[in-house]
């Protein structure tokens, strides 16, 4: 494997794509693209899912539930890399990140 800046940290959860950017201006997904993390640093995130579902320089929003936290990441597709016929993996970079405290649900 290549040398990299940040150390990459194994980390599995579901996630959802909210919204993606076009003329630098959110447009939200009715349904949204659900993903699965493989993999964090401190400014990237490896994805995986539909293949075809981004394409090089697209800019999303991701949605992860950690805990009682729900992260928003602002990320930009970087690399593509063909997992299977049905899936591929999307090197991301991490352009911004909100934090918010879930409301306990009764």
């Amino acid at each position: 494997k290549e040398d990299r800046a940040k150390t990459r940290y194994p980390i599995s959860v579901e996630g959802n794509v909210k919204g993606i950017y076009i003329d630098n201006k959110e447009v939200s997904l009715h349904r949204g693209i659900h993903i699965e993390t493989l993999n964090m640093s401190a400014n990237g995130v490896l994805i995986k899912a539909d293949a075809g579902s981004f394409d090089v320089g697209e800019i999303f929003t991701l949605v992860l539930e950690i805990g009682k936290e729900t992260l928003e990441l602002q990320c930009a597709v970087v690399r593509i890399h063909k997992s299977d016929v049905l899936l591929d993996e999307y090197g991301c970079r991490i352009d911004e990140i909100r934090i918010a405290q879930r409301e306990e649900q009764a």
